[in-house]
């Protein structure tokens, strides 16, 4: 959990939080590190199946078909856009406060 929670939303969350409230944002935390620990366990479940060696896409294409191929390749996709825009975002911000 320490992993996910360093990085680009270390921009964000302090702000959101504190408009939202203690006991809204330790729900939210707790449901998100269900959602973690569940999609953590059906990736083991998957790498546990699947012979030794194999990555994401093999194990994707291998349980869910071609359709799961095409979306365990295009989900990065969506979260590096994602990264990159909170890093732009945050860091603009700073940069503009500098200059």
């Amino acid at each position: 959990m320490a992993g996910t929670a360093i990085g680009a939303g270390m921009l964000a969350l302090p702000l959101v939080s504190a408009s939202t409230g203690l006991i809204p944002v330790i729900i939210l935390f707790l449901v998100t590190a269900f959602f973690a620990v569940i999609s953590a366990l059906y990736a083991f479940e998957a790498n546990v199946a699947i012979k030794p060696g194999c990555n994401l896409y093999t194990m994707a294409s291998r349980t869910l078909g071609r359709v799961g191929k095409v979306l365990s390749a295009i989900a990065p996709l969506g979260l590096f856009y994602a990264l990159m825009s909170a890093y732009f975002s945050g860091g603009g911000s700073l940069l503009a406060q500098y200059v």
